[in-house]
Parts: C-alpha cells; sequence; structure tokens
C-alpha cells in the first residue's frame, strides 16, 4: 500500500512540475532566439562593443583585451 501512495505522490508532483518545466524551457529558447535575431539578418552581423578595451572597470586598470590585445586607448586590434 506504501509503495502505490509514493508512486501516487510522484505522478502528482510530475504533472504539478511538467507545464513549470515546459515554461522554462520555452522561455529559454525564446531568449536565445531574439538574441540572436541581429546575427541572423545583419549581414556579417557580429556583437558589436564587446571589446574588453569598452569597459570603464578594465580601463581604469590600463588591462588589455583578452581578445584582440587592445590597450585602453587604441583601436581594436581584430577590427579590419
Amino acid at each position: 500500500m506504501r509503495k502505490q501512495s509514493q508512486s501516487l505522490t510522484f505522478r502528482k508532483n510530475l504533472q504539478t512540475m511538467l507545464p513549470v518545466l515546459v515554461a522554462s524551457i520555452v522561455f529559454v529558447l525564446i531568449a536565445f532566439f531574439l538574441f540572436s535575431v541581429r546575427l541572423l539578418f545583419v549581414k556579417g552581423g557580429e556583437f558589436r562593443g564587446t571589446c574588453a578595451g569598452n569597459s570603464s572597470f578594465l580601463k581604469k586598470d590600463g588591462i588589455a583585451c583578452g581578445v584582440c590585445g587592445r590597450k585602453p586607448g587604441e583601436a581594436c586590434g581584430k577590427e579590419n
């Protein structure tokens, strides 16, 4: 009898949790899609302004960008 009640409780919990899980997955998929809209529709699309030299915190310490090697005050080394 106890095993049946545990199984029933599990099913009830699963029925309660499943819509929340599905909604969470849908929201994450929508977020990924919205983040990539610019990359999909703009010719040669890329995220602009991602160079670490644009960060005020890194500028203050004079740290170079790990991607392009740019130091504060220099042009981005990755741009052509």
